[in-house]
């Protein structure tokens, strides 16, 4: 999997697993609403809550707890397959050998399997 930027040379890009996106709206009207990013936040549940009082649409992962929102808000179906955020492990080329770096790429990479084989595309 090729990461959408430009990774040094002296890095390596291990691909972890992929988030299903979906819309989040106020209701269900489409407006044919043209994306233009004013802010960027990290917290899913403020950004939620936001949408909810009317304030902007958002592209977020599928996840648990998004549903408490619902009466609030619309949640499309999850986004095409090509629209999936990506999760990779960018790490040091020349430590790729070391044993404690095997070793946390073999944990993170598990924790990625267990997460990956929990998510489903089935939100809305």
């Amino acid at each position: 999997m090729e990461p959408g930027f430009d990774v040094p040379k002296a890095a390596l890009v291990e691909p972890l697993l992929t988030e299903p996106l979906a819309l989040i709206t106020r209701d269900r009207t489409d407006r044919g609403i043209e994306v233009d990013p004013m802010v960027e936040l990290d917290s899913l549940e403020t950004i939620a809550i936001l949408v909810g009082e009317g304030l902007g649409v958002s592209l977020v992962p599928c996840w648990r707890g998004l549903e408490r929102f619902a009466p609030r808000l619309h949640v499309s179906q999850p986004l095409p397959a090509e629209y999936d955020r990506r999760r990779c492990l960018i790490y040091p080329n020349k430590n790729r050998n070391d044993p404690l770096w095997s070793a946390f790429r073999g944990l993170v990479s598990d924790c990625a399997a267990i997460l990956g084989a929990d998510r489903h595309r089935d939100v809305g």
